[in-house]
């Protein structure tokens, strides 16, 4: 994945690793994105899990781009009823997501459904040249 992203973004950090530990470890998602972009350099960040190795440097270049062109803060795609976590998210969205994890909403979900979100559906996807394989979520070697 770091791979990948560095064709598309000019600088790639792993949260929730050595050398960027989450600031609330052991309480999901939300707290390594709070990291992510606290530790951003750049107000526009992408924030992908990295366990979907199907995604393709073209569908994170139009991420990137619908990301740049929105109007809203945060930027999900819609697989059926799930949202993989592979978001378009700006910096000023940190203040929201520390609220939340301070109340203990510790939801992505309920982050993105929240309001501040651009939705991307899947038949959207499909138009742009993307099936929803690429976001298969892959954890052991089996699931491949």
């Amino acid at each position: 994945m770091v791979e990948i992203l560095h064709g598309v973004v000019d600088e790639v950090k792993v949260a929730g690793r050595d050398q960027l530990p989450d600031r609330l470890p052991g309480v999901g998602p939300l707290s390594g994105i709070a990291t992510a972009l606290e530790f951003s350099s750049t107000d526009a960040n992408l924030i992908i899990t990295v366990d979907l190795p199907h995604l393709t440097k073209d569908f994170l270049k139009y991420l990137r781009s619908r990301l740049e062109n929105s109007s809203q803060p945060l930027i999900a795609c819609r697989i059926e009823s799930a949202f993989p976590l592979c978001l378009g998210i700006w910096r000023p969205m940190l203040p929201e997501i520390n609220r939340r994890l301070k109340v203990n909403q510790l939801s992505v979900r309920g982050l993105i459904e929240a309001g501040s979100s651009e939705i991307i559906s899947e038949s959207e996807l499909l138009i742009e040249g993307f099936d929803a394989s690429l976001f298969r979520n892959i954890n052991r070697p089996e699931d491949l």
